[in-house]
């Protein structure tokens, strides 16, 4: 008897499986390029029409780069799935709704069949061999009884091995290949030098059973990163293998380390990402006494699967999948941390890419590439900034079959483009580590300060450089050239700008080298203060700075408030712990010269901020915050919000998920309203900071420098002073 497949709603039927016991037949069923369904026939003992009955289907498509093998037992129903991670195989539930384990393959190819060996072992053949797979630990075995070590095509399945991740660090290629398991360290010009063994520094024993998946660099410490997922843990070591440090199964005293997809070194920090749990923090410098965890919850991420470091503008990238897996959200995060945790702030709204496969992401100067699969085994590389994303590169594997592999990695090659692909390394030397910084990417607005309408200073990332504002907040092409004594030029690096408007200078924080400098209008310097500041104490990553016309202010998350005199820099200062004022981490200071009021934002918890008012009584050695007025509700935020002083009261910038918002806060912090008038680009990102000008109010907002529209009434104010006046009133609802 026949039975057609759109009578039992079927397309394309490729797989069948037989559960003698229930007396199902599972069937495979290709659904378009790359998906498959599952469902299940109940069978009738009569050879009728309707024999086969529907009693269970699998309610979301599978997603596979080779047609999957099914194989049924008294657990559920066993199916292998090709990704572009490897091979890996589900265990569903005999109903088809629920996943009950999942187990990963260390193998290059795809699984060609499954079967049940004795002792309910199960057989798996793949890169032309047969293996076994534990039960209990899901690990991976040769079966040696069926695979001979001499057979010719195991010899080529391992001269042809697949490279699957790769890293480039000071001349030399760490590539990872598969079924192999082998760390190959290659020379600039592809010359093989030898192999990565991970040992152990003080017994020279090599470490076991290693059973890496992915391979990642420091730059900057010069330290290769190996992730063993299967075995929960990554392995930090010198470039010559000597074990630096590990981390996992057991995290903290707190947490495990869960299924490791991803890590990258952020400077001194390394983060790992799972995409059931968290993100997982370890000090590249501390790492046995700072170690933190950020779940996915606390940031807002559904299943991070993919990180990358954007150096020039210090922030984690995340590739979240989506739940309906094909679409992936790029997110950009600031990171805040302290002596015993680390906040994330998002910084823009994410871009949403498609891919069959997961991404590989990859940041340039100031660009951020991720390779995506899509149908037809076209391979695309997407360049993604300002809140979208455009084509950069475009290929498909001439050699193009169901088993094709996508993309698996992107890496540098000397600071060329390069990726794994399959058993190619792929390299596009047109594509250059800074090909993207000008052209395609427009210098980002990170802070502004002005001192007139014809004296103004943007600060711009990723180069750090301060442009001049000659006229209303347009930007010149000067730069401005920062000296120090004896006309010898200096380079900081600047997160933000701050002016004092009473003695004309331009103040610098330099949180990197744990300084403020303080510079004269023409960029020469006056004076610095930090790392050191006073006989007992430093300056601990200051976060914001400001004038008072007669004191420099500068907060510290971790540490507090730092005062200096600007009339006797090296002789007045004075350090106010947080504590003292019942502060938690100080993180953005504002000055109102009206009431003489010091505005200091506190973030009290993550995602919420509050504001406190402060008069500074000074005496001639010291001073003390004697508080105003507070918040009663804090603010929540996605991202660390600005504060400016208004003649209403104060502004206070908030990112939430519908876009950047401004807020109007009363001058006693008895209410918090939005302001009516004022309407911010929706793909903006955060508000990054916020100035007057000549009545008018400026705001960093995604990039760039605007002024957003007011209602007329609001637009300008005049002022006799010298002085910048704290602005004007604000109407809000």
């Amino acid at each position: 008897m026949t039975v057609k497949k759109n009578r039992i709603r079927l397309k394309r039927p490729v797989r069948l499986a037989w559960s003698c016991e229930r007396r199902i037949v599972f069937v495979v069923d290709q659904a378009g390029q790359n998906r498959y369904g599952l469902a299940a026939f109940s069978v009738q003992q009569q050879f009728v029409p309707n024999m086969l009955q529907q009693c269970a289907v699998l309610p979301d498509q599978l997603l596979s780069l080779s047609t999957p093998c099914v194989l049924a037992s008294a657990e559920g129903i066993w199916i292998s799935l090709l990704t572009s991670e490897g091979p890996k195989i589900l265990c569903l539930s005999s109903d088809c709704l629920s996943i009950v384990r999942v187990v990963r393959l260390s193998l290059a190819g795809a699984v060609r069949d499954m079967c049940w060996l004795p002792d309910n072992r199960l057989g798996i053949c793949s890169d032309g061999a047969l293996w076994t797979v534990d039960s209990g630990s899901c690990s991976l075995h040769p079966e040696k009884k069926l695979r001979d070590s001499n057979d010719p095509r195991y010899a080529k399945s391992t001269a042809n091995a697949s490279a699957v991740s790769a890293a480039y660090l000071s001349g030399q290629c760490y590539m990872l290949e598969q079924p192999t398991q082998a760390v190959r360290v290659y020379d600039s010009f592809g010359n093989q030098l030898g192999e990565l063994a991970v040992t152990d520094p003080t017994s020279g024993e090599t470490i076991s059973n290693l059973r890496p998946h992915c391979v990642r660099a420091s730059q900057k410490l010069q330290l290769v990163i190996v992730l063993d997922r299967a075995a929960c843990s990554v392995h930090v070591c010198r470039p010559d293998g000597g074990l630096y440090f590990s981390v996992g199964p057991q995290f903290n005293d707190a947490f495990s380390l869960l299924t490791p997809e991803d890590a990258v070194a952020a400077d001194s920090i390394l983060l790992i990402c799972s995409p059931e749990f968290a993100l997982y923090l370890v000090s590249l410098k501390r790492p046995a006494t700072w170690r933190t965890v950020v779940t996915k919850r606390r940031c807002g991420l559904a299943c991070p699967v993919r990180l990358a470091w954007l150096a020039s503008r210090q922030w984690l990238v995340v590739a979240d999948q989506l739940p309906d897996r094909v679409f992936y959200r790029i997110q950009p995060f600031s990171i805040s941390s302290n002596e015993k945790a680390a906040t994330l702030f998002k910084q823009c709204l994410p871009v949403v890419i498609e891919s069959l496969t997961r991404p590989s992401l990859l940041c340039g100067r100031d660009c951020i590439l991720a390779a995506c699969s899509r149908p037809n085994n076209s391979n695309i590389i997407v360049l993604i900034a300002a809140g979208a994303h455009q084509l950069v590169q475009q290929f498909s594997d001439g050699e193009a079959t169901a088993d094709s592999l996508a993309v698996t990695d992107l890496f540098w090659w000397d600071q060329r483009l390069a990726g794994c692909h399959g058993n190619r390394l792929l390299l596009w030397p047109d594509v250059h580590y800074e090909s993207y910084s000008d052209a395609s990417c427009q210098p980002y607005v990170e802070s502004a300060a002005f001192l007139s309408p014809d004296r103004g200073f943007v600060l711009e990332l990723p180069s750090g450089s301060v442009q001049l504002s000659k006229s209303l907040g347009h930007l010149s092409a000067d730069k401005l050239r920062l000296t120090q004594s004896g006309q010898a030029k200096f380079v900081p690096q600047p997160a933000r700008v701050r002016v004092c408007s009473e003695r004309g200078l331009l103040i610098l924080l330099d949180p990197s080298a744990e300084a403020v400098h303080v510079c004269d209008s023409e960029g020469g310097l006056w004076f610095s203060v930090g790392p050191r500041f006073g006989t007992d104490s430093s300056l601990s990553k200051p976060s914001d700075a400001i004038s008072t016309g007669e004191l420099l202010a500068i907060c510290s998350p971790d540490r507090g408030l730092f005062l200096v005199s600007l009339e006797q820099p090296s002789q007045w200062r004075t350090t106010i712990k947080k504590e003292r004022n019942k502060l938690r981490r100080p993180i953005r200071l504002a000055w109102s010269s009206s009431r003489q009021l010091l505005i200091v934002l506190d973030e009290v918890s993550t995602d919420r901020f509050s504001m406190s008012t402060f008069q500074i009584v000074k005496s001639p050695t010291a001073a003390t915050l004697h508080l105003q007025a507070a918040l009663r509700d804090p603010v929540r935020s996605l991202a660390v919000p600005s504060v400016l002083s208004s003649s209403g009261g104060f502004l206070l910038s908030a990112l939430t998920e519908e876009g950047p918002r401004l807020l109007s806060v009363a001058d006693d912090c008895s209410a918090v309203s939005t302001v009516a008038d004022c309407q911010l680009p929706a793909d903006g990102g955060a508000v990054t900071d916020m100035s007057w000008l000549k009545g008018e109010l400026w705001l960093c907002c995604g990039g760039k420098l605007i002024k957003p529209d007011l209602a007329p009434s609001l637009s300008s104010i005049t002022s006799t002073s010298s002085v910048q006046p704290d602005g004007p009133v604000i109407s809000s609802v």
